[in-house]
């Protein structure tokens, strides 16, 4: 993973967040299924989207880096040929 301890916790907590969802769509199958049940699927749905979302922003800045200094090594090298 590469990051500090925040950083696991916050990928364990995107992952918790999906095995709830999952576990919660079978039970929501299972069962009646009230208008509050329902409101609260849709709110652990929005925080888990949220969650992963950011998740997913932290991981392409990590990506990204390697080609900024990649793009910036470049630059010194092709104004080191002039």
């Amino acid at each position: 993973m590469g990051g500090d301890i925040d950083s696991f916790r916050r990928y364990s907590a995107g992952y918790k967040l999906t095995i709830t969802i999952a576990l919660t769509n079978v039970t929501l199958h299972k069962s009646t299924v009230t208008r509050e049940n329902l409101e609260n699927y849709k709110n652990l749905i929005g925080a888990a989207t949220e969650d992963l979302q950011a998740h997913l922003e932290t991981i392409n800045k990590k990506l990204e880096m390697p080609l900024q200094r990649t793009e910036t090594d470049s630059s010194s090298d092709s104004l080191e040929a002039d």
